[in-house]
Order: structure tokens, then C-alpha cells, then sequence
């Protein structure tokens, strides 16, 4: 959740609420808003301005759509001279309620401004640069709440990012998580679903292989040996049996690494019992630690992502170095680079996250065994 408040000039909440087709970014500003949680206000000197109209059906109308945002009510401003003193003259009505939204800018009852009035971003500039950042346009909010709650995306082949509830429950992927989990039925459905949790999705010619459901979490939420404000949760980790052996859980947890990493989380954990040998080998494989044992006898395994600069110690072996940190990795001395000549057909086998989609040829409708299903980089160095 966020106590993030943004405040809409007059000419936003028209965009909104006329009878005109509304325009893509005033949507979406509303629609990211209702997702996560911003509160949309209007000022309640909005009302002094709409009832300047004088057409009194639309000001009727207009003044009733405005009670479905919230009102900032009562903010105490100081004495006009004041006021003119830091935003410039007041000569009109509506300059009297543009300095009002400026004001509740200024003294923090709100994060942001929202408004298309060059007028009023001009005076915020004239008074504080810092005034003048908090006032942004339709497309800056929209960009601005992108940047602060929609977390970067990363693309691998056969992966796609998907909510829970689109996910099939009867999928057999989920038989041996049941025999695991007598409660797993209802925690999918109140929990996965009921929350729209994201999950990525492995598909392998249009079935389901593979499975990752995350959650964000706080330390304290997830009482994690190592500390930090922002840990990523791997609350679901299967693959098929059918698809084990191509790698499929490597790329699974490739994705994981990447996202979290590019997302600047500080720690990533999942539980598993000790019976998964194949998944704690990759895990392990990876840089994971096992920390503790929970309640439910479950082992907890934690990777700490680190954003500084990697320092190898004297003699530090790289290879290990680079397994610990991985994504990140050493790329100066004293690592060594090498170019290894590999045909194009066989390095988007070996690293088909680096692959782009090969333009089909003039036979590809007839050559559709053509098709890699390999999913991962099956080569590593033998120790």
C-alpha cells in the first residue's frame, strides 16, 4: 500500500468526466492511480471555479461528478500580500485558485500537482525549482507513477508474466503441490487469486511446464536471516516432470535473479522441503543459503542481492564468485575475456535469453521442427 496523494487542477478532472471520448493518458492516469493505491484529490476551491460556469445543467453536472474524488478541504493559507509574495500576482478568480492548488503543493498536503495549465507551471518555476518538479503534466504523472510502482520488466523465451487467476487450478502441475500442501486449494484461490498475485508462466507448445508465483515482502513479513526493506518472495517454484532435465528450472530461476536484481529487491527466499533435491541443487548451484528450518519443517533458502561493486579478495576463485552474486559478475581484471566462435543456430540454443526471433524463411510453414525447445544454457564448466 502507498499514502502517495496527488492533486488534479480543474482541466484534469474535465478530461475526465466530459461527455468527449477520453484521452489514452487521463485513462491510464486514473487507472494506475486505482492500482496502486494513490489517493486523487480535488481542492476544494475546484468547486469555486466550476461554479463560475455559467451554464447551470453542466455546473450541476460537473459538480456532481467531482464528489467521486476525494476533496481537500480547509487548508489554512496564509494572508493574500503572502501569497503574491511567493507566486506572483493574483488578479483573477481563477489565479486566486491556481496559487490555492500551488499552496497545497508547497506545504505537503499533497505530493503532486496534476495540471495541463501552463499558466500554473510557470508560476510554480517563477517560485521554487523544487515546487516546480512536484507539478506535472497528464503524461509526467503517468510516467512518474509507472517509474514508482510498476516494476521493470525482463523477457526470456518461453516465459510470460501472467496473474494468478489466469492460471488453470486443475492443472496437473499442481497434484504433487497438493499432496505437499493438504490447504494448497484454498491458499491458491485466497490468497494467489484473491490478491492477483503475478506469476510467470513457462510454456512449452501451449502447456503449462513450468510455475513462479512471487510476493513483495518487508523484513519483517518475512523474518529472513539477512535484513533488507525489500525482499522478493518465491512463494511457488514447479516444473512438470515431463519437461525436468531441459533446464527449464534454470531459466525459471534466471528470470527470478534478473527481476530481482533490475528491481533492486535485497533479498530473495523460498521454502522447500528437503526432499527437493533437484531444486535445491540449482538453488545451491546459484548462490543460496540454507538459513533455517520453519514450522512447518520446511528449508528456508536466501540469496542476498548485492547493487555495490564486486571486489574479489586475493586469490578469490571468480568462477565461485561469480555463482554467489550471480547476475552480476566480475568483468575487469583479474577476470580474463574470451570470444568463443559459436554458429548462429546453436547459440540461441545455448543462450536463448540473448536470442531474437529468427525471421521465418520461405520453408518455415513447412519446417516446423525447426522449433528449439531447449530453454536454458545446459553448458557449465567442469570443476
Amino acid at each position: 500500500m502507498t499514502d502517495r496523494k496527488l492533486l488534479i487542477d480543474t482541466n484534469v478532472f474535465i478530461g475526465l468526466e466530459d461527455q468527449r471520448e477520453v484521452a489514452p493518458e487521463f485513462a491510464e492516469l486514473l487507472q494506475l492511480c486505482n492500482q496502486h493505491s494513490v489517493h486523487v484529490f480535488v481542492h476544494d476551491a475546484a468547486l469555486t471555479d466550476i461554479g463560475r460556469d455559467t451554464n447551470i445543467g453542466r455546473r450541476n453536472v460537473s459538480l456532481s461528478k467531482l464528489r467521486k474524488f476525494e476533496q481537500l478541504r480547509n487548508v489554512r493559507q496564509p494572508s493574500r500580500a503572502k501569497l503574491e509574495q511567493q507566486f506572483g500576482p493574483m488578479p483573477k478568480p481563477n489565479d486566486v485558485v491556481d496559487v490555492a492548488l500551488l499552496y497545497a503543493v508547497d506545504i505537503g498536503a499533497v505530493d503532486f500537482l496534476v495540471t495541463e495549465d501552463q499558466g500554473i507551471h510557470a508560476r510554480a518555476r517563477r517560485a521554487t525549482s523544487s515546487l516546480a518538479d512536484r507539478v506535472l503534466t497528464v503524461v509526467d504523472a503517468v510516467a512518474w507513477l509507472r517509474a514508482s510502482f510498476e516494476p521493470t520488466r525482463v523477457v526470456l523465451p518461453f516465459i510470460e508474466e501472467v496473474p494468478a487467476h489466469s492460471i488453470d487450478q486443475t492443472d496437473d502441475i499442481f497434484d504433487s503441490l497438493r499432496q505437499g500442501y493438504p490447504d494448497f486449494d484454498q491458499w491458491w484461490r485466497n490468497k494467489c487469486v484473491r490478491e492477483h498475485r503475478p506469476c510467470w508462466a513457462a510454456t512449452i507448445e501451449n502447456e503449462l511446464a513450468g510455475l513462479v508465483v512471487r510476493k513483495e515482502e518487508s523484513h519483517a513479513e518475512a523474518q529472513t536471516k539477512y535484513p533488507g526493506p525489500k525482499i522478493l518472495k518465491v512463494c511457488t517454484f514447479k516444473v512438470k516432470p515431463k519437461y525436468r532435465g531441459e533446464k527449464l528450472g534454470e531459466l525459471l530461476l534466471k528470470q527470478v535473479l534478473w527481476f530481482a536484481q533490475k528491481n533492486a529487491f535485497d533479498l530473495v527466499y523460498l521454502t522447500t522441503f528437503s526432499e527437493q533435491k533437484a531444486l535445491i541443487s540449482v538453488l545451491l548451484y546459484y548462490g543460496f543459503e540454507k538459513t533455517r528450518v520453519n514450522a512447518l519443517g520446511e528449508d528456508i533458502y536466501e540469496k542476498p542481492l548485492c547493487r555495490d561493486r564486486i571486489h574479489p579478495g586475493p586469490g578469490e576463485n571468480l568462477f565461485d564468485l561469480a555463482r554467489a552474486n550471480y547476475p552480476r559478475f566480475v568483468g575487469r581484471s583479474p577476470a580474463e575475456a574470451f570470444c568463443v566462435p559459436i554458429q548462429g543456430e546453436y547459440h540461441n540454443i545455448l543462450f536463448p535469453e540473448l536470442a531474437k526471433r529468427i525471421q521465418e524463411d520461405l520453408f518455415s510453414l513447412h519446417n516446423s521442427s525447426r522449433e528449439r525447445r531447449t530453454p536454458g544454457n545446459t553448458m557449465r564448466r567442469s570443476r
